[in-house]
């Protein structure tokens, strides 16, 4: 497609950027099973109940994935790293199951009265939320110390070293001065995972749906940027990876865990790509600016948080069949469409909204053929006037008219934005003389 490549240096994208192997590793998501003990299952029908209620008593983080994982017909992860969570939680569990679990008021004294772990919290007789501290021993000697307030989990401990940090969990919005979202305790968590020195090794934030079930993890490895998987009815339903730019790649997977739909970010354009991928094979592909929240965005909303600069559909040879741009050219806006066989329409209005005598920069109306010398096109003056009357035929002005407004209606559509009252004012003036 001739005439699309000729205006690429104007919109920095490739379409063959499509093609590229950019995907989320498998570790990525495996990472991500350092679930809170918050997002536990509260049926004791789960052959892994009792061993998430230990995890919740070690806060391993573990429990909320391998709940979704064990319901997942078509995870995109391996069978064999789930089934070793499982045994992990197994484990776990008798580790817990075979010691005594104390609990201690804030002021030292022994709680006598019985503690339940439920759901991730630590609830008294009343099922008001308890404060203080578990304190345990493992089967291998290390002493397990669990800090809770108001029945939430504050921290962790391994023989006196401080494992996690439990807090209030803030969104992370990519743009500046955009609303930052503070989640309750029963909303989210952010987990601060500390080496042995006590230096922050990675943070982990959990996001609860109304169910209180996990529905993304955002892990920020230090040094790293971190990934993100979503969860919905006990299935992962996408994977992000994250970069320096923003968003490296994302995927959007069906109920049958096929991906339907990507995201990629364009650095060199500062720009974000959302690909549709339909049943037929072919591809939508809608690029703009993207602003979304790392923490509060679900991977499914990315491209509804786009500002939308240009639509490309292609074939299911993966051939574009037509590209609708826009295009900020100095003074003016440019709203492009091109054609499968190069033919383009552009509607092309100036910034300016008050024209005076003697612009230059006037509204104009073009039509590129694939065989440019048959070009033809109207230019509206400051008087309103076409200032080319006679020089193209009716048909060829009726047609330019046509297929203008046919453009304009698919950027409306697409939801670009374009100053289209003016279009509209001036493209009416076409016949004016």
């Amino acid at each position: 497609m001739e005439a699309f490549s000729k205006v690429q240096s104007g919109y920095n994208y490739a379409p063959n950027a499509l093609k590229t192997d950019n995907t989320v590793s498998n570790p990525a998501v495996q990472q991500s099973t350092q679930i809170s003990p918050d997002s536990q299952e509260k049926t004791e029908s789960n052959g892994l109940t009792k061993a998430l209620m230990g995890l919740a008593v070690l806060g391993a983080g573990i429990a909320g994935v391998a709940i979704y994982m064990k319901t997942k017909k078509k995870p995109p992860v391996d069978p064999d790293d789930l089934k070793n969570i499982s045994q992990g939680a197994a484990d776990t569990a008798s580790d817990i199951q075979k010691n005594i679990k104390k609990f201690f008021s804030d002021s030292g004294d022994e709680i006598t009265g019985k503690v339940n772990l439920k759901g991730g919290k630590a609830l008294l007789e009343d099922g008001s939320g308890f404060s203080g501290t578990l304190k345990t021993v493992n089967k291998k000697g290390n002493e397990i110390s669990i800090g809770y307030k108001d029945g939430f989990m504050t921290h962790s401990s391994i023989d006196g070293k401080e494992f996690k940090r439990f807090e209030n969990l803030e969104s992370r919005p990519n743009v500046l001065g955009n609303p930052v979202i503070k989640y309750s305790r029963d909303e989210g968590v952010l987990i601060k995972k500390l080496d042995k020195y006590g230096n922050i090794q990675e943070e982990i934030s959990h996001v609860y749906d109304k169910n209180g079930r996990v529905s993304r993890v955002y892990k920020n490895p230090a040094n790293e940027w971190g990934t993100a998987v979503d969860f919905a009815d006990g299935k992962v339903i996408a994977k992000t990876e994250f970069g320096k730019e923003g968003i490296k790649k994302a995927e959007i997977f069906d109920k049958d865990g096929r991906v339907v739909k990507e995201i990629k970010g364009n650095p060199s354009a500062d720009t974000h790509s959302a690909v549709d991928i339909l049943p037929d094979g072919s591809k939508k592909e809608r690029i703009g600016y993207l602003e979304y929240d790392r923490v509060a965005t679900p991977a499914a909303q990315y491209d509804s948080k786009m500002r939308p600069i240009g639509v490309i559909n292609y074939d299911s040879n993966g051939k574009i069949g037509n590209a609708l741009e826009l295009f900020d050219d100095g003074g003016r806006h440019t709203l492009q469409f091109t054609y499968a066989d190069d033919s383009i329409y552009s509607v092309i209005i100036p910034k300016k909204k008050k024209l005076e005598e003697g612009d230059i920069l006037l509204p104009r109306f073009d039509f590129i053929p694939s065989d440019t010398d048959n070009a033809y096109h109207a230019r509206i003056n400051a008087s309103g006037k076409n200032t080319h009357p006679g020089r193209f035929s009716d048909e060829q002005l009726i047609s330019l008219q046509k297929h203008a407004r046919e453009v304009i209606e698919r950027a409306k559509a697409e939801g670009i934005d374009f100053p289209y009252e003016r279009a509209e004012e001036y493209l009416s003036k076409i016949f004016d003389v």
